[in-house]
């Protein structure tokens, strides 16, 4: 999955097996990697933001994920057999 920043999805890949699923059991599992996939692209623009010179401030006002929150989501939504939504 890839998302904006915001969370919306741009493209999304699902198995045909994933389609024979509980379909509230996919929903929920696609909501939290839109998620993951908004933390990764607000980190994303974050980087590109610092990199081109916007103040540190300005870009931490912005509310843009960092790797720590990336981190913190990964630990809340990790699975029973050790993987993780990503």
């Amino acid at each position: 999955m890839t998302a904006t920043h915001q969370g919306l999805p741009v493209s999304i890949k699902i198995a045909d097996r994933e389609m024979r699923r509980d379909m509230a059991g996919l929903a929920a599992e696609l909501t939290e990697l839109c998620q993951g996939a908004a933390m990764v692209s607000g980190i994303r623009l974050r980087t590109k933001l610092l990199d081109e010179g916007m103040d540190a401030d300005i870009v931490g006002a912005m509310g843009l994920p960092t790797s720590d929150d990336l981190a913190d989501f990964e630990r809340r939504t990790e699975r029973t057999d050790g993987s993780t939504v990503r």
